[in-house]
C-alpha cells in the first residue's frame, strides 16, 4: 500500500472512531495532529481520493452520527448539543447536506446509510460523473476496447484542443449485457458500511458474482480488464452511494437510466441500427472527467422530471 493510501486510510479510521460527544468535534487543528502534513498539503492529497476536503468529510460523518443518535431515540435538541450544534442548525444541515428530513428519522421504516467511500482510481463528483487520472483513463480505454465495449472515440474538430474533449461511443448491447449480469446483486450491509475503499467494494461484488455464477470465489482478471469492470460498475451503479433498502445494499440501475436504456433498445429495434451509449470526456491537468454526453444527460433529466 502506498504511504499516502495508508495515511488517508488512517485518517478515515480516525473519523469513524472519534467520539464527538466525549472528545468534541473534529477541527482543522485536530486533523493536523493525526496526519504528518500541513492542512494545505493534506487537502491536496485528499483530493486524489474524494471530492470532499478532509474537514468536509469529517463534518458529513458527524451529521450521520447525529442521524443515528436521533434514530436511536434521542431528541433533536439533546443530539444537537451533544454534537456541537444548535437544534435549528442541525435540522437545517441534515436537510441540506445529506438530504434527510429530520421528521422522518424516527419513522419505523426509516433507513439511512452511515459510511464514507474513497477511491484512488476514480472519484464520484456527482451522479453519473467521475474523475480519473489520465494514466488510469488510458488503461481503462484498453480494458473497454479489449472487452469490445468501446466502439469508437469521436472528437469535435471545432474545439481549440480536440484531443482534450471527446466522446466514448460504447456498444449498447454489450453494455446492457454487462449491466444485466450485476443488476440486483446484493452487498452485505456490514461489508458495505465497514469498507471505505470503492475498489474493495467492487472486488467484493465481482467475487460475489463469481461465487453465484461459477461456484468459486476467485479473482482472475488482467489489470486493464479489472479497471474497465471497476469503471462500469461505479459509473452505472454509483457504487459509492448505494442506497440501503430492507437492511441491505443492492446494485440497481437507476430508474431514469433504465428508461434511457429502454429507449435505446426500442430505437435499435425500430431503426434496425445500433445507437451507441456516449460518454463525454474532458482532459484537464492530467485528470479526465467522464459523464454522459449532452444527448443522454438531456434524456436522463427528462425521464426524472416525468417521474416526479
Amino acid at each position: 500500500m502506498d504511504n499516502k493510501d495508508e495515511i488517508v486510510s488512517k485518517f478515515i479510521d480516525f473519523i469513524k472512531n472519534h467520539d464527538v460527544p466525549e472528545k468534541g468535534k473534529i477541527k482543522p487543528s485536530t486533523i493536523n495532529d493525526v496526519v504528518p502534513y500541513s492542512k494545505r498539503h493534506f487537502d491536496r492529497i485528499f483530493k486524489e481520493y474524494s471530492k470532499y476536503t478532509p474537514f468536509e468529510i469529517a463534518e458529513r460523518f458527524r451529521l450521520l452520527c447525529c442521524v443515528e443518535s436521533i434514530k436511536k431515540g434521542n431528541t433533536l435538541k439533546d443530539t444537537a448539543y451533544d454534537y456541537g450544534y444548535t437544534p435549528e442548525a442541525l435540522s437545517n444541515l441534515i436537510r441540506t447536506k445529506i438530504n434527510i428530513d429530520v421528521k422522518k428519522i424516527k419513522q419505523k421504516n426509516f433507513e439511512f446509510e452511515k459510511h464514507m467511500k474513497i477511491s484512488n482510481l476514480m472519484i464520484q463528483l456527482d451522479e453519473f460523473k467521475y474523475k480519473l487520472s489520465l494514466d488510469n483513463f488510458m488503461m481503462l480505454l484498453g480494458g473497454l476496447d479489449g472487452e469490445k465495449i468501446l466502439k469508437t472515440i469521436t472528437t469535435n474538430p471545432n474545439t481549440s484542443k480536440p484531443a482534450d474533449i471527446f466522446d466514448l461511443n460504447l456498444d449498447s448491447r454489450k453494455l446492457l449485457e454487462f449491466l444485466k449480469k450485476y443488476d440486483g446483486l446484493i452487498v452485505d450491509k456490514k461489508t458495505y458500511e465497514n469498507i471505505d475503499s470503492q475498489e474493495a467494494i467492487v472486488m467484493s461484488v465481482i467475487l460475489e458474482y463469481n461465487t453465484l455464477i461459477n461456484g468459486f470465489n476467485e479473482f482472475t482478471m488482467r489489470y486493464d480488464e479489472m479497471l474497465s469492470v471497476f469503471f462500469l460498475l461505479n459509473f452505472f451503479f454509483n457504487i459509492s452511494s448505494l442506497k440501503l433498502k430492507n437492511g441491505q445494499y443492492e446494485l440497481v440501475v437507476d430508474q431514469g437510466l433504465k428508461e434511457v436504456l429502454k429507449f435505446v433498445k426500442e430505437f435499435e429495434n425500430v431503426a434496425a441500427q445500433p445507437l451507441d451509449i456516449m460518454l463525454h470526456c474532458i482532459v484537464k491537468e492530467k485528470k479526465v472527467t467522464v459523464e454522459f454526453n449532452w444527448l443522454y444527460k438531456g434524456m436522463l433529466l427528462e425521464f426524472k422530471e416525468n417521474a416526479k
